[in-house]
């Protein structure tokens, strides 16, 4: 943890360089069947591509089981993840509209394959809900 100024920041990597490799393996698995592809070309045809769009809410019956954050989640937990992680001017929405393709695709991915981060964003410790 380091404090600077009036702010605290907690730093992390996200995952080693193996943890990363196996997320491309997973990602490529889902989509094409096979360990290696082109991830650019990959994304669209996993079940992360069907949550982008139209789609205005997430829902648990979308995302259940992807991780252990959201292996059974009520509707609360997902719309206090989508709000704080949109951050927008109207802090009360949690509509996925309020995010770009790219923003709930990285939304998504991360919700699945590295749940912390939302965690520690949805649930500050300045809030005293996590500790």
């Amino acid at each position: 943890m380091i404090t600077g100024g009036r702010r605290r920041v907690v730093l992390k990597r996200l995952g080693s360089q193996r943890e990363v490799a196996q997320l491309d393996q997973s990602i490529c698995k889902r989509a094409t069947g096979r360990p290696r592809c082109d991830l650019l070309q990959a994304k669209p045809r996993t079940e992360f591509a069907r949550l982008n769009g139209d789609v205005r809410l997430l829902t648990p019956e979308a995302v259940e089981g992807w991780s252990d954050l959201v292996h059974c989640p009520p509707q609360r937990l997902l719309d206090r993840l989508v709000r704080r992680y949109v951050e927008t001017k109207d802090s009360g929405s949690f509509l996925l509209r309020n995010l770009k393709d790219s923003e709930r695709m990285q939304l998504l991915l991360t919700l699945a394959f590295n749940p912390e981060p939302l965690l520690l964003q949805s649930f500050p410790s300045d809030e005293g809900l996590a500790g």
